[in-house]
């Protein structure tokens, strides 16, 4: 009986390690949304970076998130500083 598990667990385990062995080394995850506004508006709320709150999924995630923010140098060059309690893992 005892030999009979041990080849029905060697089987098993085989499987296991061909699934993971076949398995792509990369791979792609994505998402995707369509906003029906023009381009300059939605521009107008992601460049302003105090807005964010307003569409980043991770502002709710954490109410104890402490932000500050560096002086704006121009529209490519931002500078955003968060403080959280939790650990990384739970703040993704």
């Amino acid at each position: 009986m005892t030999g009979v598990f041990l080849v029905l667990l060697y089987f098993f385990l085989a499987a296991v390690a061909e699934l993971v062995i076949l398995q792509p080394e990369r791979f792609l995850v994505q998402r995707s949304t369509v906003i029906n506004a023009p381009p300059k508006k939605i521009f107008a709320i992601i460049n302003d970076l105090k807005k964010w709150k307003d569409w980043s999924p991770w502002a709710e995630s954490d109410a104890t998130a402490q932000i500050s923010y560096s002086k704006i140098l121009s529209v490519l060059v931002l500078k955003f500083n968060g403080h959280t309690a939790k650990k990384p893992a739970q703040a993704l």
